[in-house]
């Protein structure tokens, strides 16, 4: 069979001709050419789609130029793109957009739209409770911006920064289908790497879209604007050529007009509590670490949302908590109000169940794609308006007061939607059969016209039964012959000779009469005016409902807000979560405090609860040991999830909880998914730590465990012993940090705020009971063995090992180390030995460091370097090795 590249112009036919040219603007797409009722592929599109859609290879042409061809109903085809789409391809629909009436050769025709898999407005591809975002990167000398857009809702929004981390926790947050940026440009590494993890497609584009100029052009005509300062845009260049160039490409693969993209936000990382990516992935607020489903995650605790754009709003939230004190209180006091009004939330929960998807049904409208079905649900929202507004009639909170006072009825969209579709609309609008009689007279004729000829066709056929006393004789119709008298060939004897013979089959034979034509011509004219007609019909009223896409597009917010605060109030009622005291204090204070994931996963378990007390003023850094199983990661997890529960504006799971705002949660917590991609577990681990160390500041919360166990375990100690320094007398942030390095329990007696705490054991003979509650005081004791006994570990290497342990400690004793906090420290540990010559004391505590002497610190610290010179400098060198070598 052929492929394009054998492809030969002056041999191929007109229409061929025509899908070459089309064909060839749009190498990267799979074109569906529309011939007839179908999308027809040829050459290598042909064969690649009939592979991967498992649908028949046929061809056409002769036996030396036989053309690859295939094909799908064009009604049919939303799900045959999504199944592309889903799998890499991109598509291009070819319309024809001539009449055939008009013109006597190969009717003109172009492609209308283009399907990528940032784009799609309808259809299976679209996830209900997420949002589908195509992204728009655009790099500049200083700064580095993202504009993305949700075509399906409307969404438009851009922010610019100055660090790729940013962009990368972004993305995260975003986790687009399709990153758009300029062919020329080089992208990042760090987002390629991102978008190969999370299947993410790169869509390179026009460089002289993503060009200053050109990016402010479009944005002004498509907002008929003469500046676009009004949109927050002033010195922020970076965030227009995305912004621009991201709205180019929409305009070019849609073709539509867009008309619900009505404003372009900005927003900072400043305006929320920033979660980078090892967070978002650690805490696994929407995903589970396998990614795989939100089962395990905080998101399938909390989402008791109703409705599709609850859900998606609720994810919104959880994935941008908040930083402003005023706006989590008002979250918080109507979260209050529903939980202790209860008739106030069941009736807003049972009115939420007759919503439909406002934001999409909304898209689809102004995307052309919408049906008369869309209609039907817009209006059966648009009846519960009053429903909400009496209900929230003596509403106390700000927040429902709010959005009392912005739900406007829609009275006389709902009277013209009630009035002119049917209650159980066809798919279609094509064929028509949706608009209710009454509704226009001319369509009503006209549908009487179409039915006195059904009448007619069915008088005729027992007319003609009666005539020719051929019982089984039908009248029957189909698209080739239009209307027929269908005989069986047993009565074929009986017909009568003004019967037109048009076609003979195997057991029946078909003909036509003149007056069955005449009236065909009146019916079917009939039917295709009526189709029309209905299909203007729709248009106008479809024009009807994009006035006010506005207001309707309010409205569908307001009702997604309600949906979360009663989605929060619910899960707080069932789980008997409190109202946390939020404040700008310096203060995390829990009594009782619970995992809310791990707690709901419980069957017939009760969850240990803990307290907490950090704050800057005496308890800034707490230091967790224990052993393994016995808590100790839940527990840091559990602080980080109700903190970071209280920023979102839900309740938390605890009995009370004061919480002083956090501008960041920084975790460092296993390395599991990232070993694929190349990193050792120790690398990653500096990676992550080095961003925390970087980025944190003294408002942040941060959670560390285990840090130091991929190296070995003096390296570990020491790298471990130096950040607890550091978190303490640098950055004076948050911390919690959980370790196996007992001997870091002793910094408690050097710093003063740093506090031990340790997760309770009970030893009963030889068996070891967790008791899983954290209190204050160090241990000394890891029960690694007894882990190992419980993880199956057989029972003769449990021996051994025990054997082993008691030996090790009778050589070496139980030392507890003590490194001076003022002692200057070498940056290597005497590396020239070898590891055997530190075998045992690896076991108990970092070899003791020697300080230099204090008369060398003197010569130091009266040393003035601006003046001295190298060989000064050489010298001065020599020197001190040879006082340190004398130490040692």
């Amino acid at each position: 069979m052929l492929s394009f590249k054998d492809v030969s112009l002056e041999s191929s036919t007109p229409m061929m001709k025509q899908y070459l040219g089309i064909k060839k603007k749009n190498k990267d797409y799979i074109l569906f050419f529309r011939l007839g009722d179908f999308y027809e592929m040829f050459y290598d599109d042909a064969v690649e789609v009939s592979r991967f859609l498992q649908i028949t290879l046929t061809a056409r042409g002769t036996k030396t130029q036989k053309i690859p061809m295939c094909g799908i109903p064009y009604h049919a085809s939303e799900n045959y793109i999504g199944r592309l789409i889903k799998g890499g391809y991109k598509v291009a629909i070819c319309e024809q957009v001539q009449d055939a009436s008009e013109t006597k050769g190969i009717v003109q025709r172009e492609v209308v739209r283009y399907y990528t898999p940032g784009t799609i407005v309808s259809g299976d591809l679209l996830d209900d409770k997420k949002n589908h975002h195509l992204v728009s990167y655009f790099g500049g000398k200083q700064f580095q911006a993202l504009a993305y857009i949700d075509l399906s809702v409307g969404e438009f929004k851009t922010i610019k920064c100055s660090h790729i981390s940013d962009l990368l926790n972004e993305l995260e947050r975003l986790a687009p289908k399709e990153i758009l940026h300029s062919e020329k440009e080089t992208l990042p590494l760090p987002i390629k790497n991102w978008a190969q993890r999370s299947s993410s497609s790169l869509s390179p584009f026009d460089d002289w879209a993503f060009s200053l100029s050109s990016a402010t052009k479009t944005l002004k005509d498509f907002f008929h604007t003469q500046s676009l300062d009004g949109f927050g845009l002033k010195d922020m260049n970076e965030s227009v050529q995305a912004s621009g160039a991201l709205l180019h490409y929409v305009k070019e693969m849609h073709g539509g007009e867009l008309r619900h993209i009505r404003k372009l936000q900005t927003y900072s990382c400043d305006d929320f509590m920033v979660l980078d990516v090892a967070t978002q992935r650690n805490l696994e607020l929407v995903h589970s670490f396998s990614k795989e489903n939100t089962k395990g995650t905080l998101l399938s605790v909390m989402d008791r949302t109703i409705t599709s754009a609850g859900a998606r709003l609720l994810r919104q939230w959880m994935l941008q908590p908040l930083r402003q004190e005023s706006r989590i209180k008002d979250r918080l006091s109507a979260v209050k109000e529903l939980c202790e009004t209860v008739s106030l939330k069941n009736t807003l929960r049972e009115n939420l169940k007759n919503i439909q998807d406002i934001q999409r049904i909304v898209a689809r409208v102004e995307t052309k794609v919408a049906n008369a079905r869309d209609l039907l649900a817009l209006n059966e929202t648009l009846q519960k308006i009053p429903f909400f507004q009496k209900a929230l009639s003596n509403a106390k909170s700000l927040v429902l007061q709010r959005v009392l006072g912005q739900l406007k009825p829609f009275s006389d969209l709902q009277t013209l939607l009630s009035e002119s579709i049917i209650d159980e609309p066809p798919f279609s609008i094509r064929e028509g059969g949706f608009i209710r009689p009454g509704y226009h007279e001319a369509l009503d004729e006209l549908r009487s016209i179409k039915d006195g000829g059904k009448e007619w066709l069915t008088f005729l056929q027992e007319s003609e039964r009666s005539k020719t006393n051929i019982k089984t004789l039908k009248v029957k119709y189909n698209k080739v012959f239009g209307y027929y008298l269908e005989v069986p060939t047993a009565y074929i004897d009986k017909v009568p000779e003004h019967y037109i013979r048009k076609q003979t089959m195997a057991n029946a034979e078909r003909f036509i009469t003149p007056e069955l034509k005449e009236k065909e011509a009146l019916i079917l004219g009939a039917n295709d005016r009526i189709s029309n007609m209905e299909y203007d019909l729709f248009e106008n009223i479809r024009q009807k409902v994009s006035e006010e896409t506005i207001s309707l597009q309010k409205v569908a917010e307001l009702l997604s807000v309600l949906d979360v605060f009663c989605s929060y109030a619910e899960i707080a009622s069932e789980k008997g979560y409190c109202h946390p005291l939020v404040n700008s204090e310096d203060k995390i204070i829990i009594e009782e405090g619970r995992h809310p994931v791990v707690e709901d996963l419980l069957e017939g378990e009760r969850f240990v609860d803990n307290n907490t007390h950090l704050s800057s003023e005496d308890q800034q850094v707490l230091i967790i040991t224990g052993p393994n199983m016995a808590g100790k990661s839940t527990y840091i997890r559990q602080i980080g999830l109700i903190v970071y529960m209280s920023q979102i504006g839900s309740f938390v799971p605890a009995k009370s909880a004061q919480i002083g705002i956090v501008d960041r949660i920084f975790t460092r917590v296993g390395a599991a998914d990232e070993l694929a991609r190349g990193q050792s577990t120790f690398m990653l681990e500096m990676n992550e730590t080095a961003n925390i160390m970087n980025n944190a500041t003294s408002k942040s919360l941060i959670i560390l465990d285990e840090v130091g166990r991929g190296t070995s375990t003096l390296d570990g100690l020491s790298i471990a012993w130096a950040l607890a320094e550091y978190l303490h007398e640098t950055l004076k942030a948050k911390t919690i940090f959980a370790t196996h390095y007992h001997e870091m329990t002793s910094l408690e007696n050097q710093y003063e705020h740093i506090k031990n705490y340790h997760v309770a054991c009970q030893e009963n003979n030889d068996e070891v009971i967790f008791l899983h509650k954290i209190i204050a005081g160090a241990t000394d004791k890891s029960y690694g063995i007894h882990v190992a006994s419980l993880a199956g570990i057989p029972q003769s290497v449990v021996n051994r090992a025990t054997v082993l342990l008691e030996s090790m400690e009778s050589k070496s004793g139980k030392v507890t180390p003590f490194i001076d906090k003022d002692a200057i420290v070498p940056s290597t540990l005497n590396s020239s030995k070898s590891e055997s010559q530190h075998s045992e004391q690896t076991l108990v505590s970092p070899p003791a460091i020697s300080p230099i002497p204090q008369s060398m610190l003197e010569k130091l610290k009266a040393l003035d370097t601006s003046s001295l010179r190298p060989i000064d400098a050489l010298m001065l060198l020599d020197e001190i090795v040879s006082q340190v070598k004398k130490q040692v």
